[in-house]
């Protein structure tokens, strides 16, 4: 809080040379950076009331003070800054630059400059987990709040009291009971209520869930203040952090931002910037209230009215003071504290009324809800970006307001934007990477990046919405950490888990390791509202359906303990002690510490010091030396995950992908992206640099053991065949690290469906559609996920109001068209069509000829892949399309009315479309050939569909070979071949059965459009 008596407000006229002196005074306090509380203590030392130089009375008092002040000499100088200079990085040059910042994260490009870029990256690293652990704290405490509140979370934005007097706001009933409990005062100790409170238990139950709530709220934002005000204090002289604590008061970091603007609003002031009629309006209004502050600082109203007007109409027509408050009020409301000076509006903040008007995309009126409602949402972007205050003001407070105020590193912004604008292309490269971190400029987001943003948020839910996903991350991690961490390590570490499940997992969520992929896949930390009322959707609310919290949380917690085990046996080892690790010198230790763990060089030099590592060992440790040895620690449980699972931060990523575009439309590839690099760097290049095959070795056999599980896993529930089953047992094992994602981003050269490095096809060949959808319905990493379902979306809108509207013609109905939108994109729904008939049923879905035709087409599939084999499809996407697919449901349902509706179905239209054909061209047949036409047409349609699809006659174009010959031989195993054969015939019988009841003479004249040519 401020000092009492700290500062002077002079509004006597200016003629009054007591008062001017005093001004004066205040003037020279601020100019020497004299703190207030010493201030303060000198004038009540001189019997001045409250020591404040308001309640001066004489010149002598003035006099003395004025001597005190000029011969002030500060008692703390050192700020303890220590960010890198930007100017000494602008000097340094980075070895191969224009290739590294291609392919490699920011961090590393870094660490191959000089002293000062090095010590950037170190930084930027050091942010991640400064940040992460800060995020956590909010993360649990949110959690417990909803959990304790359920449905009446949404009075939590009615805690704050001003926001109950919104202009235009009615509170119901249940609003004003939560008002009154959040407000209710215990009369024993006149104080509002606490659940440790005598007595506490006899309130009625909603009262204590609203108490308890508002006490865990408050443990939140106090934690907040006391971690802003701790990273202040340790940057700052005494001086400028009794001025801080005077200008970014208490009230304001707990009240006013914790107001969320609502998403309608914010994009009303994001398009508009500045001249937002929402900003605009509150400037206008502020203007007058501040133009008459100004004024009132210089004269005083009711003695010199003439001059004090004159200065509030000047005031009232400044346009720069005007800007000031308009910037001022966006940084508020987009939540910004690097950016906020509070000056305008640090004793009132903003608020707005209940409901804003607003323009639409398209131009008209709307009003909306001012400020958003959900407490999860809200707090989260709170808690993100006060943790990302703290971190900018312990690692760059150079680039805070605070920082510029008081030059702390004079400059700093100054040289940022002439790095941004330089010609040098490594200028712009740091620079723009530490204003995207930091979120210094006001580079918003805009109508596409929130389209952008919104698409790539569904696109995870429906890439990551069946329970399969959790399973399938829990196997695909394990092998990671095998492969980094010793065996025995990563066993213990699972074991320990499991033994102390609860313990460790709730440390995890204090710390940040569970939640850490929810909160970096970049994706929206709002709910979503979902159209038609039902409700919101976010992602945290369906990783925990989808068990992808569950078991993210449950390796990332082995990873770290794994890590830390393995921390301690390297520390020791590298001081002589003997374990279980194998030989090694400093130097094999030290890669390790600097790959997997992302220590600093001097880091490393004290772990590696033997005179600091006996006094920690003997507890003669000092309190500098625990705390660093605490946070290096910290560091390497962070990284120990990060590092294994992967992360998304600014740093751990090539600069290109955290382009705003870029980011949404990348979404899986950058999780992706994080663990292929760092898969190159600890298990790869080992192999190189040491000649250490173990940890690739480690890694390999057990994604191998993992996609085997998650083939068999896919074959239970879903019939989905390896199609490799038939092939040797290399090509197997190929097709099990593909499944578990063994290269990555460089999984798709072993994809059992497309091209691979076992095919006669080119390996660099792209999948075409169908293949990149099969291969994508159970890993969503495969094709852009973002843009295969706005894709989607773009055939579904084809295939259904086009047609509706003249203007294509009708290739699906619309059933099947929406089927398919929700097969390609939903990998839930996708799983759900692999069992059951479209819409609902089991249908065909559960036929044994059908299940017998799906597995060999995916070993046909396979044989065309391996030989380049071209086959023309008898149809493709025409008009005919849906009748033929209709049709061949029927055939596999095996019911005989639905598949004579259906042959006749398409039969007519086969009739119909030769018959136009022949009225618009003159051109055609006789009836009885088109008759003769379409009985032919239905019955290669129906061959087509036979257990492997494959001609069983001569083909000239793929090197003169019978395909089906050709895919028996592929067939090695005699009992799949006897299989074969055998559903071969019984799909014959089946097709013979139903054409021959289907074209009775009875269903010619039922069904047939040309019915009189069977009278």
């Amino acid at each position: 809080m401020a000092i009492k008596g700290a500062c002077i407000n002079i509004i006597e006229s200016d003629n009054d040379s007591m008062h001017i002196s005093k001004f004066s005074l205040e003037q020279l306090r601020k100019d020497k950076e004299i703190p207030a509380s010493d201030s303060v203590s000198f004038l009540e030392s001189l019997g001045v009331k409250d020591g404040a130089i308001d309640n001066i009375q004489s010149e002598k008092t003035i006099d003395m003070a004025t001597q005190f002040f000029k011969e002030y000499k500060q008692k703390v100088a050192d700020s303890n800054y220590d960010s890198p200079s930007l100017r000494d990085i602008a000097d340094e040059t980075i070895p191969g630059f224009r290739g590294l910042k291609l392919i490699a994260p920011v961090y590393y490009v870094l660490q191959k400059g000089g002293k000062s870029s090095k010590k950037l990256a170190d930084k930027l690293l050091d942010f991640d987990v400064v940040y992460t652990r800060d995020k956590a704290f909010a993360d649990e405490t949110i959690d417990q709040v909803v959990n304790i509140l359920g449905k009446d979370v949404k009075n939590m934005n009615l805690l704050e009291p001003e926001m109950r007097k919104q202009k235009g706001r009615v509170l119901s009933g249940s609003e004003i009971k939560a008002t009154e409990a959040f407000d209710l005062i215990n009369p024993k100790t006149k104080k509002l209520w606490s659940m440790k409170d005598s007595g506490f238990q006899g309130l009625d139950t909603f009262t204590k869930k609203h108490i308890v709530a508002r006490e865990y709220h408050r443990q939140m934002t106090d934690f907040y203040w006391k971690r802003i005000k701790t990273e202040m204090k340790a940057k700052s002289n005494k001086f400028q952090y009794e001025e801080f604590l005077a200008e970014f008061d208490e009230k304001y970091i707990q009240n006013y931002m914790t107001r969320a603007v609502s998403r309608e609003v914010l994009m009303d002031i994001q398009k508009h910037s500045t001249a937002s009629p929402v900003i605009v309006k509150i400037a206008n209004e502020r203007l007058k209230s501040r133009a008459s502050e100004l004024a009132s600082k210089k004269f005083k109203k009711d003695k010199n009215p003439d001059k004090w007007e004159a200065e509030y109409d000047k005031n009232l027509k400044d346009t720069e003071l005007l800007r000031s408050i308009k910037e001022e009020a966006i940084n508020i409301m987009t939540y910004n504290p690097a950016r906020v000076v509070n000056e305008h509006f640090k004793k009132r903040g903003i608020l707005l009324p209940f409901e804003t008007e607003i323009t639409t995309l398209f131009g008209k009126k709307k009003k909306v809800q001012s400020y958003e409602s959900d407490y999860n949402s809200v707090m989260d972007r709170y808690s993100t970006v006060t943790s990302k205050f703290i971190s900018t003001t312990k690692f760059f407070p150079e680039f805070t307001n605070f920082g510029t105020k008081y030059k702390i590193s004079g400059g700093a912004k100054s040289n940022l934007f002439d790095m941004q604008n330089s010609s040098n292309k490594q200028h712009q490269y740091i620079a723009n990477h530490i204003d995207e971190l930091l979120g210094l400029s006001t580079k918003d987001s805009n109508s596409i990046t929130n389209f952008l943003a919104t698409t790539s948020t569904l696109s995870a839910a429906t890439g990551l919405s069946s329970p399969t996903s959790g399973i399938k991350n829990l196997l695909i991690t394990i092998p990671r950490t095998l492969g980094t961490f010793p065996v025995l390590n990563t066993a213990k570490a699972t074991l320990n888990l499991f033994n102390n499940y609860g313990e460790l997992m709730t440390d995890a969520r204090r710390k940040g390791f569970t939640t850490y992929q929810t909160k970096t896949l970049a994706l929206q930390d709002k709910a979503i509202k979902l159209p038609f009322n039902l409700g919101t959707f976010s992602m945290e609310s369906l990783f925990k359906v989808n068990l992808m919290t569950q078991t993210e949380g449950i390796g990332r917690v082995a990873q770290v303990q794994s890590g830390l085990m393995t921390f301690e046996q390297q520390l020791a080892k590298s001081h002589g002690v003997k374990n279980i690790l194998n030989k090694g010198g400093k130097d094999k230790v030290r890669d390790f510490w600097k790959n997997v763990f992302k220590l600093s060089d001097d880091e490393i030099e004290f772990l590696f010091d033997k005179e600091s590592y006996r006094k920690i060992q003997n507890g003669l440790s000092d309190t500098e030396m625990t705390g660093k040895m605490d946070y290096i620690r910290a560091k390497v449980a962070h990284y120990s995950h990060v590092s294994v699972s992967g992360g998304t931060g600014a740093q751990l990523l090539p600069s290109w992908m955290n382009n705003k575009y870029v980011k949404p439309m990348s979404l899986f590839y950058r999780m992706a992206y994080s663990t292929t690099f760092d898969m190159g760097i600890n298990h790869i290049r080992p192999i190189f640099k040491n000649g250490n095959i173990a940890p690739l070795a480690k890694a390999t056999m057990g994604s191998a053991l993992s996609g085997w599980a998650l083939w068999a896993m896919y074959d239970a529930l879903f019939d989905t065949k390896n199609p490799t089953e038939n092939e040797d047992a290399l090509t197997q094992i190929a097709s099990f690290l593909w499944r578990a994602e063994f290269l990555q981003l460089g999984s798709d050269m072993l994809n059992p469906y497309g091209a691979n490095l076992y095919s006669k096809k080119s390996a660099f060949d792209f999948l075409d559609f169908n293949d990149q959808m099969m291969a994508s319905s159970f890993n969503p990493i495969y094709g852009t996920a973002v843009f295969r379902n706005l894709s989607s979306a773009a055939s579904l809108f084809g295939h259904t109001f086009l047609p509706s509207l003249g203007l294509a013609d009708e290739r699906k109905f619309k059933g099947q068209a929406l089927d398919d939108f929700m097969s390609n994109t939903v990998v839930l729904y996708a799983q759900y069509r692999k069992n059951f008939q479209e819409p609902f049923g089991p249908g065909f879905k559960n036929d044994k000829l059908y299940k017998t035709q799906k597995e060999f087409s995916t070993y046909a599939r396979r044989w065309k892949s391996e030989n380049n084999y071209k086959q023309t499809h008898l149809h493709g996407q025409s008009t005919i399309t849906p009748y033929y697919r209709s049709l061949r449901n029927s055939f596999y349902n095996g019911n005989q009315k639905d598949f004579d509706r259906a042959y006749w179905s398409a039969y007519n239209y086969i009739i119909t479309d030769m018959i136009k054909n022949y009225r618009r061209t003159g051109k055609g047949l006789d009836l009885k050939k088109i008759h003769k036409k379409a009985m032919s047409n239905l019955n290669r349609s129906l061959s087509s569909y036979s257990v492997s699809s494959l001609s069983e006659t001569f083909d000239v174009k793929n090197g003169g070979i019978v395909p089906e010959k050709e895919f028996k031989k592929y067939l090695k195993d005699r009992k799949l071949l006897d299989r074969y054969k055998k559903a071969k015939i019984e799909f014959e019988y089946r097709k013979r059965k139903l054409v021959n009841r289907a074209s009775s003479l009875q269903n010619k004249r039922k069904y047939s459009a040309m019915y009189d040519l069977f009278e």
